[in-house]
């Protein structure tokens, strides 16, 4: 049979795991009872081969929270290893959480936590009577290179001070406040095309995009991917969970009547608003704006900036009317501006685009 491992907590095995180069995905557990022992058994393919390590389950209920030890020292980590590890968590993440998109605020609060604790780890190294953990504490290779290269990090003082530190900076980075991911749409050609995660609006060569960003931020802060990576979610449920939050709060309509020689006026609907023109992925939205129109078929929706969307019946589109709108519009729009194409929707979905003949 393997080695056991002592471990007093589940958290603790996990971190030994990390230390010791284990991927967290594909890390795969089971717990066998062997000799009247409880054993957890954990394996992942580290190089191309499938590593093997057993622990010692622990049986109190509450080593299976998130605390890395009770009151005694870990038998797995070193002082040494635990401060190195609590100095990597730290030099992980930017200086101030205030200059950094939202995705950073649960890693920054959850890494900051993980090393104060592993400072705290060290101190229970300290005997009562010391003022610094003693040199025959670190029992590993790394440990005694950390310990000898900077001795004075092992002094309680020290120590006790360097964890409050890292308990401030988590309690700055909890305390930032909440922003939820919403869709954007972008021009073609936009330039953050470069780095955001993006998909077109629909699949033709000059469409406009859709990106998602953060709101509330004093700047618009875009995904990529890796803050996909950071956030440990997907494009497609990304997609889907920023755009209920815009649907659950759609703009204000109007149905306005632009006089046109010789003809009946032109019926436009009219959304302005944050968040408007991104309506255009809503399809309840959509179905309800054709209502207004009383339009039994397709209709035309146009979204010549951030901020607007129009909607009129398709043969108004097709005549030429709110495509000059659309047209005019976008081109006064400036940064803001999407595009001024103007889009043939049916049952809340876009099929196609208006060609002007």
């Amino acid at each position: 049979m393997s080695e056991v491992l002592p471990c007093r907590t589940v958290a603790e095995a996990h971190l030994y795991l990390d230390l010791a180069g284990w991927p967290r995905p594909g890390r795969t557990h089971r717990l066998e009872e062997r000799g009247g022992r409880w054993l957890a058994i954990y394996e992942a393919v580290v190089d191309g081969h499938v590593h093997k390590l057993v622990f010692e389950a622990p049986n109190d209920v509450s080593a299976h929270g998130d605390a890395l030890g009770g009151s005694t020292p870990s038998r797995l980590i070193d002082p040494g290893q635990f401060v190195a590890h609590a100095a990597r968590l730290a030099a992980s993440l930017p200086l101030d959480p205030e200059d950094v998109d939202p995705s950073w605020r649960a890693a920054g609060t959850s890494r900051l936590s993980l090393a104060a604790k592993c400072v705290d780890e060290a101190l229970k190294f300290v005997p009562a009577a010391w003022d610094r953990v003693p040199p025959e504490a670190f029992f590993t290779a790394e440990g005694r290179a950390v310990a000898a290269a900077e001795p004075g990090r092992f002094e309680r003082d020290r120590l006790q001070a360097v964890a409050e530190a890292y308990r401030d900076v988590a309690r700055r980075w909890s305390a930032l406040p909440e922003a939820a991911i919403r869709p954007v749409l972008v021009a073609p050609g936009w330039e953050g095309l470069a780095y955001a995660v993006t998909r077109p609006l629909m699949p033709l060569d000059g469409a406009p995009s859709i990106a998602w960003a953060w709101d509330p931020t004093p700047l618009r802060a875009y995904v990529s991917e890796e803050v996909l990576e950071r956030l440990g979610t997907t494009v497609d449920r990304l997609a889907d969970e920023a755009l209920a939050r815009i649907a659950r709060h759609p703009p204000p309509t109007r149905i306005s009547e632009i006089a046109r020689p010789g003809r009946s006026p032109l019926r436009v609907v009219v959304a302005d608003g944050e968040y408007a023109a991104e309506q255009v992925l809503n399809a309840a939205f959509l179905r309800d704006v054709a209502t207004d129109l009383g339009a039994a078929g397709p209709i035309a929706v146009a979204v010549p900036y951030r901020g607007v969307l129009l909607a009129s019946a398709l043969a108004d589109a097709t005549d030429g009317d709110l495509l000059t709108m659309a047209r005019n519009l976008h081109a006064k729009a400036a940064g803001e501006a999407v595009t001024a194409w103007v889009f043939i929707v049916r049952d809340g979905v876009i099929e196609g685009r208006v060609i002007s003949e």
